[in-house]
């Protein structure tokens, strides 16, 4: 008798998380461009921020680490997009009681967690930045 594997990340993954993270921060750079006045023409900010997409909610609190307002909006959207993202990860370790369409499944609510995650940055960086 053979172990099921418990791993079942795949290329597909990568490729699925990279493209929503290069959407994801082309996005925000948008953003920060289009609020280049608001920030001061502060282009570390503009950096920081864009490569911070990759934690989501917290984008708005590494843009500005002493603003109290962006941790609160942080903290505000860090329970629905972590839920998400956990529940996405169990996903893709917890064997599923059906074979058919399981990797359907997987990438299906892989793509749904880190989009809700990355999605997370955009509100959390527009309250840092007003």
């Amino acid at each position: 008798m053979t172990m099921p594997r418990l791993n079942n990340f795949t290329r597909v993954h990568g490729f699925v998380a990279g493209g929503l993270l290069a959407a994801f921060m082309a996005l925000v750079l948008f953003c920060c461009l289009m609020n280049w006045r608001a920030i001061g023409h502060d282009l570390p900010l503009v950096l920081r921020a864009t490569l911070a997409t990759v934690t989501g909610p917290f984008d708005g609190t590494i843009a500005r680490p002493g603003d109290g307002a962006a941790w609160v909006a942080a903290l505000w959207c860090l329970p629905a997009c972590a839920s998400l993202l956990v529940l996405a990860a169990l996903c893709q370790v917890v064997p599923l009681p059906f074979r058919r369409g399981a990797f359907a499944f997987r990438i299906g609510t892989w793509a749904i967690g880190l989009f809700v995650w990355f999605a997370g940055a955009v509100p959390s960086l527009l309250n840092a930045i007003d």
